[in-house]
């Protein structure tokens, strides 16, 4: 909310008055104004056509590549932890010590866990074959959707 009071968006009555869910709503709405920078729908349908290419390529498939995607999400947790608690603090009134452990710190177990067995859940896991199916074999191998 001391954003929007230096902003001007709100008068320093209304943030006084604001229980702290409006608080958060009205912090919201200081990014509509005219000079806050949004994404236009032409660049979201770009950086997804892009995307989808990516993902039709079959690059995404690999162990290595998934990884390597998994390791960099860490290191952007990991290097912008403070950024992350800040946000919470101002959008959500989080103390910092709880943002860490309560949200990047869960983000950084789950990307862990991730890595520690993301090459048991790609295998192939062998099922049953039908009868009328023999003598093939049968397996589930898990792919990414895109």
């Amino acid at each position: 909310l001391a954003h929007a009071r230096e902003c001007g968006e709100l008068a320093p009555k209304e943030v006084e008055e604001a229980r702290p869910t409006e608080q958060g709503f009205a912090k919201a709405h200081v990014h509509d104004s005219p000079e806050a920078r949004r994404t236009s729908d032409t660049e979201i349908d770009k950086a997804y056509a892009t995307l989808q290419a990516t993902f039709r390529s079959g690059r995404t498939k690999p162990l290595e590549w998934r990884l390597a995607q998994l390791r960099a999400l860490r290191k952007m947790c990991e290097e912008h932890s403070d950024d992350v608690a800040a946000a919470l603090k101002g959008d959500l009134g989080r103390p910092r010590m709880e943002a860490v452990l309560g949200d990047v710190a869960a983000i950084l177990g789950e990307v862990d866990y991730a890595i520690a067995n993301l090459k048991s859940w790609m295998k192939p896991e062998k099922v049953t074959t039908p009868a009328t199916q023999q003598p093939a074999s049968s397996a589930i191998v898990r792919e990414p959707k895109g």
